[in-house]
């Protein structure tokens, strides 16, 4: 953590100030420390160069999901922590957001729900000022490496934003807010931290027009509930079985009735990321 974030971070649940009372510091930046609120009686922690901005005693989500989900981005076998998004994706994305690159120069940005920085490496190219948030230790992907360089890592509940109100030019929550126990909620939260006149750009999952797709929609949904009290390792056994029964042509019905697959990437370790990301939570909102 630089010391310069300590300026912009609040209390996600008093707005307050919060002071470092403690730090250990390595690499100019501090490593671990204890931040105190000056208004109410939380603390947070930075542990490993990245501040915890979680309140005690305050709902906010599972951990442990989140953290399974930042396990789909960092798992060795799987290398997908360099999949990063290309410039000629986020061409076809900026022209959908209506925000001209020209813009971003010295803007407060906001990636929430950043994951390993697949959207904060382009962010991070034009000009702003970026704040990169996520809850899983996904995000500590960024530390120290030259193309994140400069950009605030902070951890955290996004529908708990530790910042003050209108303190953003641009919030971006992409592929995250159905991920989230309560995304109204989480929208509502995101824009409270979002200028008057800023953007705030989001996705949700939608619910598909075709009956069968629906039918499927709620197959997978009861099998996350079933699937809730069995052992994580069942669930990540379970979803690669979507590689073998997509190839096998006998089988790929079934795959296409339990499973999904990408139209653009087919790869195997994509393959189970989908679907691992389909299963491993009980809830995932469609709108």
């Amino acid at each position: 953590m630089r010391a310069g974030l300590l300026e912009y971070l609040r209390c996600p649940v008093c707005r307050g100030r919060v002071s470092l009372t403690s730090k250990k510091e390595a690499r100019r930046e501090i490593k671990e420390g204890l931040l105190e609120c000056l208004t109410c009686p939380e603390t947070y922690r930075v542990a490993n160069f990245i501040p915890l901005m979680l309140p005690q005693g305050h709902p906010h989500q599972d951990l442990d999901t989140v953290e399974l989900w930042g396990f789909q981005w960092t798992c060795e076998r799987l290398n997908l922590e360099t999949r990063y998004y290309d410039d000629d994706f986020l061409d076809l994305e900026f022209s959908e957001w209506h925000v001209p690159k020209e813009w971003f120069p010295n803007k407060m940005v906001l990636d929430a729900g950043a994951g390993n920085g697949r959207h904060s490496l382009i962010l991070n190219r034009l000009g702003c000022q970026l704040f990169a948030m996520d809850l899983s230790a996904a995000i500590e992907a960024m530390l120290f490496r030259p193309e994140f360089e400069g950009i605030h890592l902070i951890r955290g509940d996004i529908a708990l934003p530790p910042f003050e109100h209108g303190f953003f030019d641009l919030v971006l929550a992409r592929q995250v807010l159905q991920h989230t126990e309560d995304p109204p909620r989480t929208i509502k939260e995101l824009a409270k931290v979002t200028k008057p006149g800023g953007f705030f750009v989001g996705s949700m999952y939608m619910t598909p027009e075709s009956p069968w797709a629906r039918m499927k929609i709620r197959l997978i949904d009861l099998l996350r509930r079933l699937f809730r009290p069995l052992p994580r390792r069942f669930i990540y056994y379970f979803t690669w079985l979507a590689v073998p029964l997509y190839k096998h042509k006998l089988l790929r019905p079934l795959a296409r009735v339990l499973f999904i697959q990408s139209k653009y990437d087919q790869s195997d370790a994509f393959t189970w990321n989908l679907n691992h990301d389909q299963y491993i939570t009980s809830y995932q909102a469609t709108y």
